[in-house]
């Protein structure tokens, strides 16, 4: 698909072809070239991508309560350091399937 449109180009009109191209990533590998990418990036396109998305973050970060933001600090403390009591999800599995057994008649 193409789109042709007249575009002002130092002073004057000029008729500009774009090519749309069409081509797919997952989510997972943009998001893993995104953050490849902000690894190197330069002050000025960083705090430009920052302003374009800025009201998303905002938005994300203000859902969450000051207790809510404690409560997950410390539990990604105690898992860090290994005094949280985790579960496999193999286990954790194994857990649910032995309670709808026992719940069934």
């Amino acid at each position: 698909m193409q789109l042709v449109g007249n575009w002002p180009i130092k002073g004057k009109f000029k008729k500009i072809k774009f090519v749309q191209i069409h081509f797919f990533m997952t989510t997972t590998s943009i998001k893993q070239k995104l953050h490849n990418y902000l690894e190197v990036a330069d002050s000025k396109k960083l705090k430009a991508l920052y302003t374009i998305i800025e009201a998303d973050i905002e938005d994300i970060s203000s859902n969450y309560t000051k207790e809510f933001k404690v409560k997950l600090d410390e539990r990604n403390s105690r898992f860090k350091t290994g005094k949280a009591v985790v579960v496999s999800a193999k286990d954790s599995q194994k857990r649910i399937q032995k309670i709808i057994k026992s719940s069934k008649p």
